[in-house]
């Protein structure tokens, strides 16, 4: 079952790890990893779309106890567990749920992994990056485990806390991602102050890194700290068309932010 699911695995397994250690004690933790790799879990039903699991596991009934876990859609407010349920007569969130979490966190780790061996098949070989100048790449950053293949692992950073990132056309064929602080976070803080160009032309991106200057190969740890955090929105269908196409561009992104095209223009 977990085979035919597609989803950004990544993006998942960072929001199921963020419920273990919200909802769960370390105790309740421990024993369920420890029963997660008994491995004697079945699933009833696994569906991102509708944001639920249903489980069974094995316990210390004659019957196996029956789990549920509701999560919200990746599009709202991320993979976010918002109600459990088990059968076993714990009152409270139970290791039969957290053994649930920890099994579907190491499958969809193994089906990453093994999606990205599959792209990296097809994928052009890395190219040097002179930052500071400009470098191509044909249009293929659609997704975290295309990025991770065109960026060495020491390259491989997130941003830091009370960071975010913006994205704007300062052209037609260019576009400008560049970190401001995170408008939630209150207080003075240190905000990495970084900033990249992507130029389009015909069937090639060109990246161009606004602050090392130093030749690698592929992305520097600026660019994919930036692409990295603007993932969800670059690899939307309006980028994975790469439609030089502006109009319909701006059609598409007043549609998705139910703004008007010209107030999508001016701000973009």
């Amino acid at each position: 079952m977990i085979e035919d699911i597609e989803t950004e695995y990544d993006l998942i397994v960072d929001d199921f790890k963020g419920a273990l250690s919200y909802f769960f004690s370390s105790t309740i933790r421990s024993r369920g990893k420890a029963l997660a790799k008994v491995g004697d879990i079945n699933y009833d039903r696994i569906s991102i779309e509708d944001g639920i699991i249903e489980a069974s596991i094995k316990g210390s009934a004659r019957t196996p106890y029956q789990i549920e876990i509701y999560f919200n859609d990746f599009e709202y407010d991320g993979y976010e567990i918002v109600d459990m349920h088990c059968t076993c007569p714990y009152d409270d969130t139970c290791k039969h749920q957290a053994a649930v979490l920890y099994d579907l966190i190491k499958e969809f780790k193994l089906k990453e992994k093994k999606e990205s061996k599959k792209l990296a098949k097809n994928l052009p070989k890395l190219k040097s990056n002179n930052s500071g100048e400009y470098f191509s790449l044909p249009r293929a950053i659609t997704s975290s485990a295309v990025l991770r293949s065109f960026t060495n692992k020491e390259n491989q950073k997130e941003l830091p806390w009370r960071t975010a990132t913006k994205l704007s056309f300062e052209e037609e064929n260019l576009v400008r991602i560049y970190t401001v602080k995170d408008e939630y976070s209150y207080g003075s803080s240190y905000t990495l102050d970084l900033s990249m160009w992507i130029k389009f032309e015909n069937d090639t991106l060109y990246f161009k890194c606004g602050q090392c200057n130093k030749k690698i190969k592929g992305f520097c740890v600026h660019q994919y700290m930036l692409l990295d955090d603007m993932m969800e929105f670059i690899s939307d269908e309006i980028f994975r068309t790469w439609s030089l196409d502006f109009p319909d561009i701006y059609r598409r992104m007043s549609v998705q932010l139910d703004l008007s095209p010209e107030l999508i223009k001016k701000h973009f």
